[in-house]
């Protein structure tokens, strides 16, 4: 009964720690996250007849169903009935329950043992896929222990309740990232096969083919939707190559130093220290195994884990929905180590210190990270302080000078991880209104589709440079005739954002400039001089 206490008060400090960041700022600012956001609100005002007619001479309906919408599925509702700051601190609430929760499941097959190492898995929730924004795919890996756990329960017989949750986790993951629906296969794969050569050593050929079929039938049986719709949506496009796969040895030195959950650089010392308990737990769990000459009947979660290192030092060319492929497979070895290691039988007083070194860690890090996320909050607020002078339903261009932050005394806020790539999206989030900053739509598998004839990063480039560029160039007085003339579309207002007297001398700079003298007014600028927004002199 301690014990029982004892692992249930350490997974509840550690999820208490998770939330501080949701509960200490008013905006959890993430590389893409505020472009996520914005795009719900559109989905959102898409049921509205009136407010529908704002977006669709730039935006339209992606008619095909693709993953990459679960993000969108979950922030809709939520921003029905809450401000879009608490929304998105409701959404990232419901990725940490998920992560946390699905872990604690996973460990519940194998015993309290494992369930003490939940609080060391944990670490891993807030990791770099998440500060830069990727939530379908953060999604896909926090229901990843969901599927594995769901599966060890099916191994001895057909409930329906669990048959019907692992068929909807299977969907959900096709919703989330395709990354996460093949580790989760992969995963399944390697338990199953395991198991039957497992069961073929113990008791022969004919219980091993019983076993395989009957694996095999329930996988058709869950997994069969999704499959079928990841298919439908391989076969409707190329794919593009990655072209920034990192050396071997480069990842190596990510891996050693557990750099797939710094926010900052002074995450190193306590991120390295979490992998040198996972080394050990490691070490002791292979002469385990030695010493006892055979294998348990889990182990394919060790062979699983062994596929996800190789596919790290080996990454795949073609990226399904995403780029940064070493980013989005970096911490995958130490989630499915972690997965196997809940099945060791490791001593009460290992798990003990693990665990509770675990919350030191978790407790070190989120004070390293809480001045960040408030300082990235105070400037997103600021970017949010130009709403009000900006009419509903207006269309807005954003030049954005730093993508990585910087703080009232011009100190960067988070050097290494650009938390401000899309941070005008909050302006959207919250009121009616086209942004030029709008990457999703520019990616044929989300929810909503930019029309080529009114999209802003191709109608107001210059010679193939556009306001994405450091610094930016936008040919914005000229948008109305590229878009259509007499019946074309108007830039309402520029927003310049982090903008510094040090980029004045840059030609695309003057450029700006001179389209602004000449059409625009200065009509808001923030406390800080971070947002500066003109209007529009005709509109």
């Amino acid at each position: 009964m301690n014990n029982i206490k004892l692992h249930d008060a350490a997974f509840g400090a550690a999820l208490i720690l998770l939330l501080v960041p949701l509960f200490s700022t008013t905006y959890l600012v993430t590389g893409d996250g505020p472009c996520h956001l914005y795009n719900s609100r559109i989905l959102l005002d898409w049921l509205s007849p009136e407010l529908r007619e704002i977006y669709k001479p730039f935006l339209q309906l992606n008619n095909n169903i693709d993953p990459n919408w679960l993000t969108n599925m979950i922030q809709i509702p939520l921003l029905g009935f809450l401000p879009a700051p608490m929304a998105e601190k409701a959404f990232f609430a419901i990725y940490l329950t998920i992560f946390a929760f699905g872990l604690r499941f996973l460990a519940r097959q194998f015993g309290t043992s494992a369930l003490m190492l939940v609080p060391l898995s944990m670490l891993f929730a807030w990791n770099q896929l998440v500060f830069k924004g990727f939530t379908n795919n953060s999604l896909s890996f926090a229901l990843l222990p969901w599927v594995v756990g769901t599966w060890i329960k099916l191994w001895d017989g057909y409930r329906t309740p669990d048959l019907l949750r692992l068929a909807m986790l299977f969907l959900m993951l096709f919703f989330a990232h395709p990354i996460g629906l093949v580790f989760s296969l992969l995963a399944v794969a390697c338990l199953s096969v395991w198991k039957t050569v497992y069961t073929y050593s113990s008791k022969g050929f004919r219980e091993a083919r019983l076993f395989l079929t009957d694996q095999l039938i329930k996988g058709v049986l869950v997994a069969h939707p999704a499959i079928l719709l990841m298919g439908h949506f391989y076969l409707r496009q190329n794919w593009s190559k990655e072209k920034n796969v990192k050396a071997v040895n480069t990842d190596i030195i990510d891996l050693l130093s557990l750099k797939t959950i710094w926010l900052t650089p002074s995450d190193r010392f306590p991120a390295i220290v979490a992998g040198v308990i996972m080394l050990v737990l490691l070490g002791m769990g292979l002469i385990t195994r030695l010493q006892s000459r055979k294998w348990a009947v889990t182990d394919g979660l060790l062979l699983f884990w062994l596929i996800t290192v190789y596919w790290v030092f080996n990454p795949p060319a073609a990226i399904s929905g995403g780029l940064e492929i070493n980013t989005r497979l970096a911490f995958l070895p130490f989630m499915t180590l972690l997965f196997w290691l809940f099945t060791l039988p490791f001593s009460e007083k290992t798990t003990k210190v693990a665990s509770f070194s675990a919350l030191g860690i978790l407790l070190v890090l989120t004070v390293l990270r809480l001045p960040v996320f408030v300082q990235a909050s105070d400037l997103a607020g600021e970017v949010v302080s130009c709403s009000d002078a900006i009419d509903e339903g207006s269309t807005v261009l954003v030049l954005n000078y730093d993508w990585q932050g910087l703080r009232p005394d011009g100190n960067p806020i988070a050097k290494d991880i650009w938390l401000f790539l899309h941070v005008d999206g909050y302006l959207g989030a919250g009121k009616s209104l086209v942004l030029s900053d709008n990457y999703e739509a520019n990616f044929w598998y989300f929810p909503l589709i930019e029309r080529w004839e009114t999209n802003m990063y191709k109608q107001t480039d210059k010679d193939g440079i556009n306001f994405d560029h450091r610094p930016p160039r936008a040919d914005f007085l000229d948008y109305n005739r590229r878009t259509g003339g007499d019946k074309g579309q108007n830039i309402d207002y520029v927003l310049m954002l982090s903008y510094r007297d040090e980029f004045a001398g840059h030609p695309y700079t003057k450029e700006i400039f001179d389209q602004l003298n000449v059409a625009y007014k200065q009509v808001f600028v923030s406390e800080h001089k971070r947002a500066i927004l003109y209007q529009r002199l005709s509109k």
